[in-house]
């Protein structure tokens, strides 16, 4: 007669770490998921390894599951643990910016999802520059708006943000004589270098604007014009001839329009008008090619006159004095 085996020794036998084939399960709560840093500089070459450890329920390493690391914008990456449950993977980025990796195991036909690890790429050092602000179409003599801005490019063409030593300069190019005012080099603040009070004074159409430093980086911006501007009494002039007059004679008046950037006003209409009384040979007329306009002004009475010219909002003004 065979010897009859308690019931407890068989429940002890049935018990432990041993357990059934198909019965193992991946516990997400004793895996982890680990990061060699936390940030690497987007250059496609430096790298974030994310290790992780399957485990069960137990806290035992699992060989032999299915890891996939997902990240987002790029593609998957699977491979099985190792007898101690670890597999891992590697990420680079040559864009400066975050992603996300999920992670999950696969076992028995059962995905378990790990967890996740946000990695962020960060730009590589100073070495190039592109326009950020382009400049556009501007009157002659008037600063350029909005002002022109460069940033700061890695070599991978991302902006370095915590920049504050990179310098760079603007000239004009594509130009038939005309130059750039207040180009001269200018540090980046936060990665960005901002021109704020570029200047043109010659009138043209195709201008572009070249960006350079001084390790031989350089970007051209897109083409603009220069276009005449408004009347400005820094650079035009009116005359009046002779300034003190006979009563009942005439004074010639004589305007010469210029923009701020000294380019001539020509084919603009122009008023003239008197602080008194008095008579204009024509006091409405139009500036001629080489922005000049000529009129005659008479009055009866005696004393001192202002004689205004007025193009657009701009006017320029003389003092005529009839005298008895």
């Amino acid at each position: 007669m065979r010897p009859l085996i308690p019931l407890f020794a068989l429940l002890l036998g049935c018990s432990g770490s041993m357990n059934p084939p198909g019965t193992v399960a991946v516990d997400a709560a004793k895996s982890s998921l680990e990061a060699d840093k936390t940030s690497a500089v987007a250059n496609n070459q430096d790298s974030v390894r994310i290790t992780a450890t399957v485990r069960d329920a137990d806290g035992k390493g699992l060989g032999g599951v299915k890891v996939t690391f997902s990240v987002t914008g790029g593609a998957d990456q699977s491979s099985n643990t190792s007898n101690d449950g670890l597999a891992n993977a590697n990420f680079s980025s040559e864009k400066a910016e975050e992603k996300t990796v999920t992670v999950k195991a696969e076992l028995n036909g059962v995905t378990t999802e790990l967890g996740s690890k946000t990695l962020t790429f960060v730009a590589g050092p100073a070495e190039g520059i592109r326009f950020k602000v382009q400049p556009t179409t501007t009157k002659a003599g008037v600063a350029i708006s909005p002002a022109v801005v460069l940033e700061v490019t890695d070599g991978r063409g991302n902006v370095v943000t915590n920049d504050n030593a990179f310098m760079a300069s603007v000239r004009l190019v594509r130009s038939n004589g005309g130059s750039v005012q207040n180009g001269a080099a200018t540090v980046a603040v936060n990665g960005l270098i901002t021109f704020p009070n570029l200047v043109i004074n010659r009138v043209q159409t195709g201008y572009a604007l070249r960006a350079e430093t001084t390790s031989g980086a350089a970007d051209e911006s897109v083409m603009f014009d220069v276009v005449t501007g408004d009347l400005s009494a820094a650079t035009s002039t009116l005359e009046a001839s002779p300034t003190n007059v006979v009563t009942g004679g005439s004074a010639t008046l004589t305007l010469t329009a210029k923009d701020l950037g000294g380019n001539v006003l020509g084919g603009v209409p122009v008023t003239f008008s008197a602080s008194g009384d008095g008579t204009f040979g024509a006091a409405t007329t139009t500036t001629a090619a080489d922005g000049t306009a000529t009129t005659t002004f008479t009055s009866g009475t005696v004393g001192p006159q202002t004689v205004t010219a007025t193009i657009g909002s701009a006017a320029l003004t003389v003092t005529v004095t009839f005298i008895p």
